[in-house]
């Protein structure tokens, strides 16, 4: 399953998967997880349910996916 880039807002996102899916499978991840997405979705795509996974960069998670300011942790 080769993986689909589209520009979502102004972040560039990986999908992969059918546009008929069944389950939608989001992931944040950092760009050392990108290197072996390839290889998670091979393991997803042995199960026998249809998917859509799409992959979403975050540079700074606190910043990214809080919703209040706070410090690093």
């Amino acid at each position: 399953m080769t993986a689909q880039t589209m520009q979502i807002g102004n972040t560039p996102c990986r999908i992969y998967g059918e546009d008929d899916a069944e389950y939608l499978l989001l992931q944040m991840t950092g760009e050392h997880e990108l290197q072996s997405m390839d290889y998670e979705v091979a393991a997803i795509a042995q199960s026998s349910q249809n998917f859509l996974f799409a992959a979403l960069p975050v540079e700074s998670w606190n910043d990214a996916l809080s919703p209040w300011e706070a410090p690093a942790v």
